[in-house]
């Protein structure tokens, strides 16, 4: 079984090293906030999130 944390909109530091203290090998968002434009989220502010995320040992 994989611990994991969601139902958040904002990948922040403190948010991320609770779920990291946690044990938490996975991520989910919901909805999470990011610039828009056209109703869609640029591959650029996806990858940083992802890259984000995984900097503290968990995946997105």
């Amino acid at each position: 079984m994989r611990a994991g944390f969601g139902q958040f909109q904002q990948a922040t530091p403190e948010y991320l090293r609770f779920a990291q203290q946690y044990g938490a090998t996975d991520i989910l968002l919901n909805t999470p906030d990011l610039p828009s434009y056209n109703g869609t989220w640029p591959l650029h502010d996806l990858v940083n999130l992802r890259r984000n995320v995984e900097n503290y040992g968990m995946k997105l």
